[in-house]
């Protein structure tokens, strides 16, 4: 009998590799979230340093009114920045749901043909059982044929 063989097998070559960029595609796309984060933090921490020193210095003393506009526009424009960074962190978590679900879809798409090739190797061992039992059977029947002629 000739040894198994799956039609498909290239087609799950072919999903193997797509797992495999897809998975990296993910990684990068985490790794961009991340970083994304990171930078939201700064701005944080940023604008909360700025907003202790301005305490400070009016705790201080008196500050002139440019000094005080200064410190407040500038405290203004990192908050500015902070809600962008936090649109730039909800555009990368979309990036990386949308790779997470290419990725899900991919590795679907090679678990039912896994399953499909798995079924059909099923079928031909049990056909291969089958030949092998009728072959038995056969000589089994000539062997007793024989005996009963001598």
């Amino acid at each position: 009998m000739k040894k198994f063989s799956f039609k498909l097998q290239k087609v799950i070559d072919v999903k193997e590799s797509m797992e495999k960029k897809k998975m990296i595609e993910l990684a990068e796309a985490e790794h961009q979230l991340s970083l994304e984060r990171k930078k939201l933090e700064e701005l944080i921490k940023k604008i909360s340093d700025y907003k202790k020193e301005y305490d400070k210095k009016k705790k201080d003393g008196p500050i002139t009114a440019s000094e005080a506009g200064l410190f407040i526009k500038y405290i203004e424009k990192l908050t500015e920045d902070m809600r962008m960074q936090k649109q730039n962190i909800k555009i990368k978590e979309e990036q990386a749901k949308v790779k997470r679900e290419e990725l899900i879809s991919v590795v679907k798409d090679k678990k039912i043909l896994e399953k499909l090739k798995e079924r059909e190797f099923t079928d031909y061992q049990r056909d291969a059982l089958r030949k092998e039992q009728n072959f038995l059977d056969e000589i089994s029947a000539i062997k007793v044929a024989r005996e009963g002629i001598s």
